[in-house]
């Protein structure tokens, strides 16, 4: 998925200034480069290719293009917000019920993250997309995975029972028969089909088998 945004209020002088700099941003978050680099390496280099190739024309117009901190920040805001639209306006128009993979997981500086990708039907082919990924700020409880979904798809304008299906791991607070997380989607959405993560079974199940009989069966799901 690909950000399309369309700046209105921008005179057509300024619109290729804007779009070199939102071009610059979608690369920087997409090589997960720190915002500062814009502003520190890619402009200064910049500069002087157009100095050196085209002139000082060019060098003087592209300096024009905000490559600062605090502008590449706005403008992967922007991109993300745009991008989510187009994902929402896909999953309104999947001509069948969605499935949802959803990970509860704790990232690197220690904060728990809730990660939910998304499966529909756009054009008669399935598509998967990250739906969001957002911090649990309280408790990592089931009731805490089941709101933050609900508040999503609320905010969002999508119902709940557009979901056909969801994939999780097998976590107690996520698979608990009566208070677990799919027990609470299955009160909102009683024909919901749950199902257990492949990787993580086979996560599991590799954990107590002896090196070379775990060696073989890592193999045997590389080939799948």
């Amino acid at each position: 998925m690909v950000a399309t945004l369309h700046p209105e209020g921008i005179s057509p002088t300024e619109k290729p200034l804007l779009r070199a700099s939102y071009q610059v941003a979608y690369q920087i978050a997409k090589l997960k480069k720190p915002h500062t680099i814009g502003e520190e390496l890619i402009k200064p280099c910049v500069l002087e290719m157009a100095k050196i190739v085209l002139g000082k024309e060019a060098e003087k117009k592209l300096q024009q293009v905000s490559l600062s901190n605090d502008v590449i920040h706005n403008r992967i805001i922007d991109l993300s917000d745009d991008i989510l639209e187009q994902v929402v306006a896909d999953i309104k128009d999947s001509p069948v019920k969605i499935s949802l993979q959803v990970d509860e997981s704790t990232d690197v500086s220690n904060c728990c993250q809730l990660l939910a990708v998304v499966r529909y039907v756009k054009e008669k082919k399935v598509e998967e997309n990250i739906l969001f990924c957002q911090s649990l700020k309280t408790t990592t409880q089931a009731i805490d995975v089941f709101n933050n979904i609900k508040e999503f798809f609320a905010r969002n304008e999508l119902h709940l029972d557009s979901i056909g299906s969801i994939c999780t791991d097998g976590a107690p607070a996520i698979l608990g028969n009566r208070s677990g997380f799919t027990a609470l989607m299955r009160k909102e959405i009683p024909n919901l089909k749950i199902t257990h993560c492949f990787l993580h079974r086979h996560a599991l199940a590799t954990r107590t088998l002896p090196p070379d009989l775990k060696k073989t069966l890592d193999v045997c799901v590389l080939r799948l």
